[in-house]
């Protein structure tokens, strides 16, 4: 084995022990709560391995935390693009898609009935004794003595209630209320008509929706401004997914190519072009957002199954004020902090 091939395997062992020891902070600081700590540590691994499933699915967790269900959907969606086989992932995304749409097929969960008293066991039947005939007779005739006295009693009573009641004109039975309060689910019972009662079922409540933030409905503005834009200027390419961090005053988009180019340099334009776009849109769309990180993935030529192409991060501000139809080299200038592919960075633009 030659000295080279030596050297580039100890570069790729020495890089994902990097990564590895990276998400690992990752995770033990997101269990300590330092959300904006975890964050950076996930988007270096990404800088690092943009196609590594586990710092999406770790980016996902982190949204779920602190309730930006939208967010953690779409970092799930793109863990489960580049690890179709990860149950975890696939489970997380379904509770979080049954939550956010409330999908009809949902079951909801069954609940064990409650688990019956044990009893105590019977003494067994006595055997072998006989009762006598005569105590028989005589608890028979104390029942029926003390039944009489009971009856006799009532009537007793009876007759002497209705010999001192006085005879006067019956009065009718108190009408009942219009309204009554239910007691059992706190809201008024309807009105009960005169000739009889009516049993009222209270329906049951339709589930509250859930409710959108502002920062959750500026998100669904862009997304849907980012297709329209995509699809007019871009047609080979779509959105995956789109993400904004108030807090760190940055916004993320993942596009994806759909076509492949006999050349990488005609590839690498057709990034940069979907990347311009995207960028520009949410600079014109966001105003008040400093940074714009832009992820490209697709197939290279030659091969069908998806790749990170290109990842780089640029400010708002240069976006926004770039020319209208610049040069590839002016668009991948525009971004401060960028990576390709590894073929596509031997290319030229």
């Amino acid at each position: 084995m030659s000295q080279t091939t030596m050297s580039d395997k100890m570069e790729v062992t020495r890089s994902d022990d990097e990564v590895y020891g990276l998400l690992a902070a990752a995770n033990l600081l997101r269990t300590r709560k330092q959300t904006e700590l975890a964050l950076n540590k996930c988007m270096e691994v990404l800088r690092r391995q943009p196609d590594n499933a586990s710092a999406h699915s770790l980016l996902g967790d982190i949204c779920r935390d602190q309730g930006r269900l939208h967010e953690a959907a779409e970092w799930y969606k793109l863990a489960l693009q580049y690890d179709p086989s990860n149950i975890a992932d696939r489970d997380k995304l379904d509770a979080l898609l049954d939550v956010l749409y409330a999908r009809p097929g949902t079951e909801r969960p069954q609940v064990a009935p409650p688990a019956a008293p044990e009893l105590e066991p019977m003494a067994p039947p006595l055997r072998g004794r006989r009762v006598p005939v005569w105590m028989m007779i005589a608890v028979i005739t104390l029942l029926m003595m003390v039944l009489w006295v009971v009856v006799s009693s009532m009537e007793h009573h009876g007759g002497s209630a209705a010999a001192t009641r006085p005879m006067t004109t019956p009065v009718a039975p108190p009408s009942v209320p219009s309204r009554a309060t239910n007691t059992t689910i706190g809201l008024p019972s309807p009105a009960l008509p005169e000739s009889g009662a009516v049993t009222a079922t209270a329906s049951p409540a339709a589930p509250a929706p859930v409710a959108m933030t502002p920062l959750l409905e500026r998100v669904d503005a862009l997304r849907n401004r980012l297709r329209e834009v995509i699809r007019a200027q871009v047609p080979q390419c779509d959105l995956l997914s789109v993400t904004m961090d108030d807090s760190r005053s940055q916004a993320d988009v993942a596009l994806a190519l759909r076509a492949t180019f006999p050349q990488p340099n005609a590839t690498k334009q057709a990034v940069l072009t979907a990347a311009l776009a995207a960028a520009r849109t949410v600079a014109q769309q966001e105003s008040k957002l400093a940074r714009i990180q832009v992820q490209v993935s697709g197939p290279l030529s030659g091969q069908t199954q998806d790749t990170v192409l290109f990842i780089g991060e640029a400010e708002a501000t240069r976006v926004a004020a770039a020319p209208t139809a610049p040069s590839p080299a002016q668009v991948q200038a525009l971004f401060s902090q960028y990576s390709w592919h590894r073929p596509l960075d031997q290319a030229g633009l």
